[in-house]
């Protein structure tokens, strides 16, 4: 379905599956822009239009990949189009929640989580979507703190943008994405896609929630975390790969165990804003 979109991206677009209204533009990537909006219902939606035709092979991955599996905290595609102009468009249900650099920017949390208890369940669901990913042999290669949405009051954390994910990886497959301080290092160096890339990704991003630096991985000894937890994040950012976990489903599982022995027995314990 080809649908037009004014060059400003404000306007309503109809497809054969219905109608939406872009009302304004929310967020500029590398390779898209994306629009707040709603549908014809009223229901909320986000609209990602790719910048150019050359990269709507990356735009086609991703709705490749998102069909492949489902999960709460993924986005969800309801609807795709092409712009009259050949770009590649897809509609998702709106998610609800900020990015860790919006998160990290409120006054409550600018130094980083106020209360690191929270990090724990973080960490494990994170590590748990991860390790599902994996094992549908999908590495997401771009894991970085304004692809992760918080939501506060569910205690969830969605992940996003798949452009530059890899589907089945083959020894030749590399990933392109690189995130400064984020990314795996034996990625420069031309290594082929595997799960302990998102694993070290989403290691630097614990740092970076808890006030830390995660050009060094280090995080301040005022925070007060235990040595435990920062233990097991300094294994997650372990520079070589061939020392680092590869599995995140058991990550999940330890750092379910290490909560209970670091906060006691699971509770609910509100994410303060």
């Amino acid at each position: 379905m080809t649908a037009p979109v004014h060059s400003d991206g404000i306007g309503i677009v109809q497809t054969d599956i219905g109608t939406y209204h872009l009302r304004r533009l929310a967020a500029t990537g590398s390779i898209s822009l994306v629009y707040q909006g709603e549908a014809h219902s009223g229901k909320c939606v986000m609209v990602k239009v790719c910048c150019k035709r050359s990269d709507n092979r990356l735009m086609l991955n991703e709705q490749h990949i998102l069909a492949r599996i489902s999960d709460p905290c993924l986005p969800v595609i309801i609807d795709r189009f092409e712009t009259e102009d050949g770009r590649v468009a897809t509609v998702f249900e709106s998610i609800e929640g900020l990015n860790l650099l919006e998160f990290r920017s409120t006054e409550k949390h600018r130094g980083g989580l106020a209360n690191h208890f929270h990090i724990g369940w973080f960490l494990e669901k994170q590590l748990g979507l991860l390790g599902k990913l994996h094992k549908e042999m999908i590495v997401h290669g771009d894991v970085q703190p304004q692809h992760l949405l918080i939501t506060p009051s569910r205690h969830k954390v969605h992940l996003i943008d798949f452009c530059f994910a890899w589907c089945q990886p083959s020894e030749t497959d590399r990933i392109a994405a690189w995130a400064e301080h984020y990314s795996a290092p034996e990625i420069k160096h031309g290594a082929s896609a595997h799960p302990g890339m998102d694993i070290y990704s989403l290691g630097k991003c614990a740092v970076y929630l808890l006030g830390g630096n995660p050009a060094s991985g280090t995080i301040p000894t005022a925070v007060g975390l235990d040595s435990r937890i920062r233990s097991f994040i300094d294994q997650m950012i372990e520079p070589n790969h061939l020392k680092r976990p590869h599995d995140a489903w058991g990550l999940a599982r330890t750092m379910l165990t290490l909560r209970r022995k670091v906060y006691g027995p699971a509770r609910w314990v509100t994410l303060e804003m």
